[in-house]
């Protein structure tokens, strides 16, 4: 059973689609993000850039995504200035040996700070990265409100996190109360393309076997 909603799936069933993930820190964006690129891509067809990448520390706590995101396919960003990024990143999906990959770049934001450019540049030039190359890109960014990447993007989901109440033991409210447990919730809040049926999904993320 899929743990990506299905209107994700249809979604990324194009090419060259561009989706940004939103959430406050620690609401579970990255293992979505690497969820969703086991889902979606083929084996050994993933790149992962970020500005904080450890290859043994990724592998330690995601052993399943190995599979499509070997070693030399997790880029340190933290290494590269503008230029540099942006042509190595080209260089990488356009690879011979990978026919539409999906990248995931977690997180945007920091990306954009260590590169030292304007965030509006790099916004336009990851969007149209993506339509040039027929590449999937996930960007993952950490905020929740509007900006001028929100226009861009062909699709934004948000991350939060939930609380959910219900009834107690046996339906004995009047002894043990009202229960709740934390949870968390993906918000589909834009698929260009895609017939939004549901808009929130409860979820809770757990490693592939």
């Amino acid at each position: 059973m899929s743990l990506i909603p299905s209107e994700i799936c249809q979604f990324f069933s194009g090419v060259g689609k561009t989706l940004l993930v939103k959430g406050a820190p620690g609401v579970g964006k990255s293992i979505f993000s690497l969820t969703l690129l086991e889902e979606i891509s083929k084996e050994k067809n993933g790149l992962y850039i970020s500005t904080r990448v450890n290859i043994d520390g990724l592998y330690d706590h995601f052993p399943w995504i190995e599979s499509v995101l070997p070693p030399q396919n997790i880029i340190d960003a933290s290494t590269l200035n503008h230029s540099t990024f942006m042509n190595v990143l080209y260089d990488r999906i356009v690879d011979v040996d990978m026919n539409y990959p999906v990248v995931v770049i977690d997180s945007w934001d920091a990306v954009v700070d260590n590169l030292q450019k304007t965030g509006a540049e790099l916004d336009s030039e990851i969007a149209s990265l993506a339509r040039r190359t027929a590449s999937h890109i996930v960007l993952i960014a950490e905020r929740s409100s509007t900006v001028n990447l929100d226009y861009l993007v062909d699709g934004i989901v948000s991350l939060n996190d939930v609380e959910i109440h219900g009834e107690a033991l046996f339906g004995d409210v009047w002894r043990g109360g009202l229960e709740s447990r934390d949870s968390r919730e993906i918000r589909l809040e834009k698929l260009r393309g895609v017939e939004i049926k549901q808009k929130r999904y409860t979820y809770s993320l757990m490693p592939s076997s």
